[in-house]
């Protein structure tokens, strides 16, 4: 009702505040990382705050598409956490992607933070252009834009579904 039943303006006013507090903290960790710690950042400073927000956006619309798919907030919640633990291990952090098996290389492209990591290694670590990681930069972009598809859904979800303690 305060949004004035518009789904984009409830969305917005709901996730900017998270939005904010993910960003400070992500660049207070680049700070540590790249300042006091002085870890290599060949990419600059510029590219690695765009990623970095574009890694919390592409996050937070994961877990709005997935709450708008599967409406019972107990449920989305699990799949959130199932993927953000399946990530680390899917995307190459615990064991090396190319390694895996073919079925399996090709479901990372499903996670964010396999983007993300690409771009971090290419931009940040090895110094290439932005336009080398397009590609990547297009997945978090369709990853952002995804939940929109299901807003009609969401917002039903939102007005007329129960929540059950």
């Amino acid at each position: 009702e305060k949004s004035n039943h518009s789904i984009l303006l409830a969305l917005f006013s709901k996730l900017l505040p998270y939005t904010l507090a993910f960003m400070v903290i992500a660049l207070f960790a680049d700070y540590y990382m790249y300042g006091v710690l002085q870890y290599p950042c060949e990419g600059g400073l510029w590219p690695t705050v765009i990623l970095t927000l574009f890694m919390v956006l592409s996050a937070q619309a994961l877990g709005l598409l997935f709450f708008a798919a599967i409406p019972v907030l107990r449920m989305a919640l699990s799949l959130c956490s199932l993927w953000g633990v399946v990530s680390f291990s899917i995307c190459g952090f615990s064991f090396p992607q190319p390694a895996m098996e073919a079925p399996v290389r090709a479901l990372s492209w499903l996670f964010p933070l396999r983007h993300y990591y690409l771009i971090y290694v290419s931009q940040t670590l090895d110094g290439n252009s932005p336009l080398y990681s397009f590609t990547n930069y297009a997945a978090l972009l369709v990853f952002m834009l995804l939940p929109l598809l299901l807003l009609v859904r969401l917002k039903r979800a939102l007005i007329h579904t129960d929540y059950i303690p």
